[in-house]
């Protein structure tokens, strides 16, 4: 399972011509009001970006953001305009794009005039997922190694957005093998998230994904039942649901098969009930090889099929 995260942004003209974008109650008028540096970043990062593959709108949309940038000489704020249109034109295209690549290189050299450990970090995880996501490993590898290489010269408190960033981290070091290197990012990441949030069930339990990876069942179990504690804790069944299918490998793997079977049935039932179509299709295939594993073929094929009908034409998505 990997746990994959990114992207946002919207607003009308009516509302560009008086300079308010709105993000999640918050103009562009507010963000500049915002004293704490980091979290006028993160309000900034996450204005809307999604105009149906517009990108005349996009432009307006965002537009604000840099004249605010040019009139404070914020850097800052450059940098976050040039990310956002990166991430803007790739949702528009759906695809590597060359408009997303001329941005992430005007923020590359920003930042060698105005040199920025934290940014240039997180512009290098950005940029390595955006290549990931588009199955673009081999070109992805750079940027990561960068950002990891600057990770001891940061310091955390300043990074915006820390939890999604370091997502994006672990979900790449993961996809290539180092585990260990995944969890680290993820129980950093940990203090930033508030307890029973949503956010910080997804983080728990990716820890506890990646240990089993690296078949550290004991500490994986223990992240299990604390993810599992949190997700009832925030009465979240769409979470008690896939940590449960969670809790079914684990049952498997020690031989507790019909445990196993119940735990990922609820996993299906909760994850059908509440539309999560990509964790039902796991549960189904999941159940489906320990079907063939007994050897009980038809209900094997009936795992498989009700699978495929859960099935989505691209396997990494832009979030």
């Amino acid at each position: 399972m990997k746990t994959i995260l990114f992207y946002f942004f919207v607003l009308v003209s009516l509302v560009l011509s008086c300079n308010l974008n709105h993000v999640r109650g918050q103009s562009v008028a507010e963000i500049s009001a915002i004293e704490n540096p980091v979290v006028q970043l993160e309000a900034a990062l996450q204005l809307p970006i999604r105009f149906d593959g517009d990108t005349i709108k996009l432009k307006n949309a965002l537009a604000p953001i840099l004249e605010l940038a040019d009139k404070k000489r914020s850097v800052a704020l450059k940098w976050v305009y040039y990310m956002r249109m990166a991430d803007g034109f790739s949702i528009a295209f759906d695809r590597i794009n060359l408009s997303s690549e001329r941005y992430y290189r005007l923020a590359e050299q920003l930042l060698r005039v105005h040199p920025d450990a934290e940014l240039e970090m997180l512009g290098c995880a950005r940029e390595g997922y955006y290549n990931f996501i588009y199955r673009r490993v081999k070109e992805a590898f750079p940027f990561f190694l960068r950002a990891n290489d600057l990770k001891s010269k940061v310091n955390i408190k300043k990074i915006p957005l820390v939890v999604k960033h370091y997502q994006f981290m672990a979900s790449f070091y993961s996809y290539i093998g180092d585990q260990a290197n995944a969890v680290v990012y993820l129980e950093e990441a940990l203090p930033f998230t508030k307890q029973a949030s949503r956010e910080r069930i997804d983080l728990i339990n990716s820890i506890a994904v990646y240990l089993a990876k690296d078949s550290l069942n004991h500490q994986a179990f223990t992240y299990l039942n604390r993810a599992m504690d949190e997700a009832k804790l925030a009465k979240d069944s769409v979470w008690i649901g896939i940590i449960s299918g969670n809790l079914a490998d684990h049952a498997w793997r020690k031989g507790e098969k019909e445990k196993a079977i119940a735990l990922v049935k609820k996993n299906i039932e909760l994850s059908v009930r509440y539309n999560e179509r990509r964790d039902a299709m796991r549960a189904n295939l999941n159940l489906a090889s320990w079907y063939i594993e007994r050897k009980e073929w038809k209900l094997a094929e009936q795992y498989v099929m009700a699978s495929e009908r859960l099935m989505e034409d691209k396997p990494y998505f832009l979030k």
